[in-house]
């Protein structure tokens, strides 16, 4: 099969991150995904990817959590912003958190898009098949 994209999600909840791949697998199957528990594992993958990279660009998305183990999602958004090779890839949060602290410092870091994770599962296919859509990993039609 030829990839459309690699995505990289970053999301502790097991219950999530098993909807977040069953939803790509009905939305948008021709994309790689990669999974990371917490932050840490997060930042590890990335210093990886951007060693097995050199020197080009990494074609790669970030869907990354806020609430995190050991390094917050706005952590590792401040991280990859400030990383040579990273700081120009797309990284969007979804998240439960509404806090407008939150959401005014994702916005600040640069952050490509915040979304309130959906509760419904019909709600959460139609957000991932956008994120895929605006991250052109959509084949073309």
């Amino acid at each position: 099969m030829n990839k459309l994209g690699r995505v990289l999600v970053v999301e502790d909840d097991p219950d999530d991150a098993f909807f977040v791949e069953k939803a790509f697998g009905v939305c948008c199957p021709g994309v790689e995904l990669a999974f990371a528990r917490d932050g840490d594992q997060a930042v590890d993958y990335l210093e990886a990817e951007c060693k097995l990279a050199a020197p080009e660009p990494l074609r790669l998305h970030v869907l990354l959590d806020l609430k995190l183990p050991r390094r917050s999602g706005l952590e590792v958004l401040r991280w990859i912003r400030s990383h040579p090779k990273l700081g120009a890839i797309p990284v969007t949060i979804m998240s439960g958190s509404e806090l407008s602290n939150d959401v005014a410092e994702a916005n600040a870091l640069g952050v490509s898009d915040y979304i309130r994770k959906p509760v419904t599962y019909a709600a959460f296919l139609e957000r991932i098949r956008l994120f895929c859509a605006s991250g052109g990993l959509l084949p073309a039609p």
